[in-house]
């Protein structure tokens, strides 16, 4: 099995910050500012770079999620996760009216979380770490009332009083993923193939024009050395390459090139 590029163990890091930092070093930054004339502040320069980073992780996930679909079950398993995200909210505002029901399962939940370390722990740690020892589920409860409500603006939930699952309800739940698919498909324009690498252009754009008096732009291209001439594209390049080995210095001049129309970010 070929070995991951490095934006792929970004991709689904439960600490991309602390990734970036070991990736991108005081070495690279101490090499990186030369590409710049303006004599760039250290930080706003690793802004700059981890938002492009960022921005190339975005653009990844948005790629794959235009040219995706529902599955054939994913109708019942939404309405199922919705019900059951409904269900557990009124059942978490119950239990906060005792202390002692809150506090038993509060402190469980912590102990499974521990155990897991992943995600949900780091939630869980930063939730502990922010607020008050009052009501400590209520934050469950917020997320669980979120997530009932995300399933009903993507397929309306039905009354709780018609919650029991009918051959109706089920018929309908299974349509509803070819249905969902037939507009998304008629709705979609193209996104490249490189959505990612422009995405990290139009990121590292204001931090090129703030911090260097050259044109944000590809530049010519010379044959000899097989890149365009742009201290622009070399500098994006620098960041890329350090976490997908497959992208060529070419294409990070095209897609600098494919962005200069858009809108710039504030």
């Amino acid at each position: 099995m070929a070995a991951k590029e490095t934006w792929e163990r970004l991709y689904s890091s439960n600490n991309v910050k602390a990734e970036i930092d070991k990736i991108y070093t005081s070495d690279f930054f101490f090499d990186f500012v030369r590409h710049f004339d303006k004599d760039p502040h250290p930080y706003e320069l690793y802004k700059g770079v981890f938002d492009t980073v960022e921005a190339y992780l975005i653009g990844k996930r948005e790629y794959a999620t235009h040219y995706s679909e529902l599955r054939e079950h994913s109708g019942i398993h939404l309405r199922r996760a919705g019900i059951a995200a409904r269900t557990l909210q009124n059942s978490l505002k119950q239990l906060s009216k005792s202390a002692l029901a809150e506090t038993l399962l509060h402190d469980n939940f912590g102990k499974h979380l521990q155990s897991q370390n992943g995600r949900g722990h780091d939630a869980y740690n930063s939730v502990v770490f922010r607020n008050g020892p009052s009501h400590p589920l209520e934050f469950l409860q917020e997320l669980s009332n979120a997530f009932a409500l995300a399933v009903n603006d993507i397929k309306p939930l039905p009354e709780e009083d018609e919650e029991a699952e009918n051959r109706s309800a089920r018929f309908h739940a299974r349509h509803f993923a070819n249905e969902f698919n037939e507009e998304h498909a008629t709705s979609l324009g193209k996104i490249a193939v490189h959505h990612a690498l422009e995405s990290a252009a139009v990121a590292f754009r204001p931090t090129w024009e703030q911090f260097s008096s050259e044109k944000y732009a590809r530049g010519r291209y010379r044959h000899e050395r097989g890149g365009y001439d742009s201290m622009a594209v070399f500098a994006l390049y620098r960041i890329i390459s350090k976490i997908d080995s497959t992208i060529k210095e070419t294409l990070v001049g095209t897609a600098i090139e494919n962005i200069r129309s858009q809108p710039k970010i504030d």
